[in-house]
């Protein structure tokens, strides 16, 4: 028999999901178990498969030596919808410039402990410059990952608090997981609408 995941989405927005070393578990728990309303999936790992797996090219240096927020933004831009994509375990990027995801949908970032730092100094006037940007697009996870910005004092200054570490606008269904920020001018998360004028 193959395996399978159960999934139990009730009315609210709460799931319920059983998936691979879990389906042993499958049958009791359904014999045993009473949604009123609830609605009851079963998946089988073939679907759960169809999920593309990327990992960042290993020429993108990872050692902060040079700015890669270009090759990376090329590398996120070329991976479908529907994707999960791997960073180096504890690598270390230097993104000078934002890393954009513009009308994404289903994308799940693994960080593997990563680090992706900033290390330039806002200029003044303030302008606009979040590690991660996110604009639009739906279910997006990111997990396990560091943003680290260049302000060693961490003492606020009104004209640098636009350089947050994600900043997200309009985007509908956002789950960070072990998310860390250190040394930033502006937010850690900063939430917004999609502003975008329609054409």
């Amino acid at each position: 028999m193959p395996a399978q995941r159960a999934s139990t989405t009730q009315s609210n927005p709460a799931t319920v999901t059983m998936t691979g070393r879990s389906r042993k578990l499958l049958a009791p728990l359904a014999a045993g178990l009473l949604l009123v309303g609830a609605t009851m999936v079963l998946e089988t790992d073939a679907t759960a498969a169809e999920t593309a797996q990327f990992t960042v090219p290993a020429s993108i240096a990872d050692d902060c030596s040079v700015d890669v927020s270009a090759e990376i933004n090329g590398w996120l831009g070329s991976v479908p919808d529907g994707s999960e994509l791997s960073f180096g375990r504890h690598a270390c990027y230097r993104v000078d410039f934002t890393l954009n995801l513009i009308d994404r949908d289903n994308l799940t970032i693994r960080g593997q402990n990563s680090t992706f730092l900033n290390p330039t100094i806002p200029p003044a006037p303030r302008i606009t410059r979040p590690i991660w940007r996110f604009t639009g697009g739906t279910d997006i996870t990111i997990r396990n990952l560091t943003a680290k910005g260049s302000n060693p004092d961490h003492k606020f200054l009104v004209d640098r608090e636009w350089w947050a570490m994600f900043r997200f606008d309009g985007t509908q269904g956002v789950t960070l997981e072990n998310i860390h920020g250190r040394n930033s001018w502006g937010d850690f998360v900063t939430l917004s609408p999609d502003t975008r004028t329609s054409p």
